[in-house]
């Protein structure tokens, strides 16, 4: 899904902050479950890459060229996750598919943090024990909620039931079916967690 940073990277400044085309890519890149805009635009942007990818003609001819395939191998495997990701469910299927989903998720959680487990402080460098409560408050909150940092507005965000549709970025790989993310998983700590434990309300973030 790079294809969509490229795609919207005149919006990428100080004054779309809150751009809901910038807000839809984060999740995308960050949640196990996003809302039903977000698929759509999951869904959208798979079936642009999977028209200009028809041939290693049409690709260098498209917006995307910039990214390289090693073999028509390499574009055939990446196609197929492309139609995976651009697939359209029926409400009882996509309904199965995210219970499941769900509950594979919710089984990585009750095997680790749900029993105590703690999250490793490695981005907190020097501040791993005053960031150790927090992150584990982060890490919890991203594996029960399904969105990062279990942030209540990201949670709201998923629409009236709060659950939302599981995000193909998670969910498919060439390697399994089933939902393989690893437990330590927590993907924008790096991002921004150290700066947090420079101010003095370190918790506010993950309130």
């Amino acid at each position: 899904m790079l294809s969509l940073i490229l795609d919207n990277a005149d919006l990428y400044d100080a004054s779309a902050s809150h751009n809901g085309k910038l807000a839809s890519i984060w999740n995308i890149f960050y949640h196990f479950f996003i809302s039903n805009e977000d698929l759509a635009l999951v869904r959208e942007q798979s079936s642009r890459l999977l028209s200009c990818s028809e041939s290693t003609e049409k690709w260098e001819e498209s917006p995307y060229s910039l990214i390289k395939f090693v073999s028509l191998q390499t574009i055939e495997e990446v196609r197929k996750i492309w139609t995976k990701y651009a697939e359209v469910k029926t409400a009882p299927n996509q309904q199965r598919y995210d219970t499941a989903r769900r509950l594979e998720i919710k089984k990585v959680y009750d095997g680790t943090y749900g029993k105590g487990g703690t999250s490793t402080t490695l981005y907190a460098g020097t501040h791993w024990e005053k960031g150790l409560p927090t992150m584990n408050r982060g890490l919890r909150g991203y594996w029960s909620t399904g969105v990062a940092g279990g942030i209540e507005a990201d949670v709201a965000a998923l629409g009236s039931n709060r659950m939302g549709l599981s995000n193909p970025l998670f969910m498919v790989c060439s390697l399994s079916e089933t939902f393989i993310v690893h437990y330590t998983s927590v993907c924008i700590l790096s991002e921004f967690l150290l700066s947090q434990h420079n101010v003095s309300q370190t918790v506010r973030y993950w309130k």
